[in-house]
């Protein structure tokens, strides 16, 4: 028997799709060897390992399957013989508030969460779902009567409206389509990072939680293509490039580039991410961003109040079927709302301000509660972004030193600048290095200013800067 009439029977009783936006990217639809269907990526290793198995088990181990090289020819066939169906294909949910959701909990047993507005039930998958190769389990989640606004809160580190708009963001996140990009804005210590963690683990866990931003805008369209939700760690300044991707990816955008190893053909890649970004003073400089971003600030954390990570996660796990039964329950009381709704004066992002308000019903908080707190969270990000909190320190303790001029290494300057600060340290610099970038970024801002700085990084023991007030 030929490789050629091997992969033959081999596949024989496989479905192969195409996905109806992305022409380039094939599907398997088959039984594995424990008698559940499998919808996986032609490509993945779930569907390498059923070609090889399946191929020893029809020759007896005498001439099985090269999984690469079978996949290669699958590839070929498929692109000119045509056999194959167009389909739609969904990573962990799909649908939104206006008819049912499934949310896809990746295990074996192919079961999906159907939320409709009569509630919510694990059920049979009945739409295609791709799991990623990065993609972890969600656990099974668990009716309860509680709300998310109180299960949620021993594990945020937030308060008052900020925290209400972040909860009411976290819900509609498990709705399909455009989401809001939280900005989770905070100084060293307060838990950026861990609530992001906490974001991905409950909306779309996988094996990485978060990750920097690539140096590359190629490296960070790959990273979206192949994310659902995507929590940016650390994030120091935004450049214009990268906020033109972050603005099509948050409301949906494609990406058209020339195929590898050809001339003249080309591949596009369809993005619709939602985003989280936090960092140290981190604002967005483009409006247009800007406009798609809610600010979430954190507390600052008391030595009383630190727990271990060990003690955060094991809290956590163990409340996290009660919180995913809270906030399924949410969404099928906001789909009963969203069916009554005749909302206007919308937001820049429509739909998810129509979901938010839907959602806000549902957990007691009416419309026009809701919009104060979306509008003062708006205007908050515009006082943020509109002054620099860096400026005014190095104003603030120029003034206070009455001096002319004051000098040393870069972290020394800060750590005296952020001692003399009246202002929200938050928004300031926590490194050295992040210093000397935001005083080479706002160089202008500080010359009309009446100051003018000086960066020597030539020195081996660490960079020397000098804050000189102008006559």
């Amino acid at each position: 028997m030929t490789q050629t009439d091997l992969l033959i029977e081999t596949v024989e009783d496989v479905n192969f799709y195409r996905n109806v936006n992305d022409k380039e990217i094939f599907y398997a639809d088959f039984e594995n060897d424990k008698g559940q269907r499998e919808f996986t990526l032609l490509d993945s290793e779930v569907f390498k390992s059923f070609l090889y198995v399946k191929s020893y088990k029809i020759t007896d181990g005498t001439n099985e399957l090269e999984p690469n090289k079978a996949v290669k020819k699958l590839r070929y066939f498929l692109s000119y013989e045509k056999t194959y169906e167009y389909t739609d294909v969904f990573v962990r949910t799909s649908g939104d508030l206006t008819n049912a959701i499934e949310y896809d909990l990746q295990k074996d047993t192919q079961k999906t969460v159907k939320i409709t507005a009569g509630g919510w039930k694990i059920s049979p998958k009945k739409r295609r779902f791709i799991v990623p190769e990065i993609a972890l389990p969600q656990v099974t989640p668990i009716q309860t009567n509680k709300s998310p606004l109180d299960l949620l809160k021993p594990f945020v580190n937030m308060q008052g409206d900020t925290y209400i708009l972040f909860v009411i963001w976290l819900i509609q996140a498990f709705s399909l389509g455009t989401h809001f990009a939280p900005l989770i804005f905070a100084e060293k210590g307060c838990g950026k990072t861990t609530l992001s963690k906490i974001i991905k683990r409950i909306v779309d866990p996988c094996n990485f939680k978060v990750t920097p931003i690539p140096d590359k805008k190629d490296d960070l369209h790959v990273l979206l293509y192949n994310s659902f939700l995507c929590c940016f760690d650390n994030v120091s300044a935004i450049s214009d490039d990268f906020s033109d991707v972050f603005c099509g990816a948050i409301t949906g955008t494609s990406i058209a580039k020339r195929s590898l190893y050809t001339n003249g053909k080309l591949t596009v890649a369809t993005l619709h991410n939602t985003i989280v970004i936090n960092g140290i003073g981190v604002v967005p400089t483009r409006d247009d961003l800007a406009e798609r971003m809610i600010l979430i600030r954190l507390n600052k954390i008391t030595s009383k109040e630190r727990r271990t990570d060990t003690q955060i996660w094991q809290d956590f796990e163990k409340t996290l079927p009660e919180i995913l039964g809270s906030i399924f329950n949410t969404l099928s009381r906001a789909m009963q709302e969203i069916q009554k709704s005749q909302t206007n004066d919308i937001s820049r992002i429509g739909d998810a301000f129509v979901e938010m308000i839907a959602i806000a019903k549902s957990l007691g908080i009416d419309e026009v509660e809701f919009r104060r707190i979306y509008n003062d969270n708006v205007e908050t990000l515009k006082q943020v972004r509109s002054t620099s909190p860096l400026i005014e320190s190095i104003k603030e303790f120029m003034t206070k030193n009455q001096g002319r001029k004051f000098q040393g290494k870069a972290n020394d300057v800060l750590m005296k600048i952020r001692e003399y600060y009246s202002g929200d340290k938050s928004l300031l610099p926590n490194s050295a290095s992040h210093f000397t970038r935001q005083l080479e970024k706002e160089h202008e801002k500080l010359l009309n200013s009446g100051f003018r700085v000086n960066i020597d990084d030539t020195s081996a023991n660490g960079t020397d800067v000098s804050i000189i007030r102008k006559k």
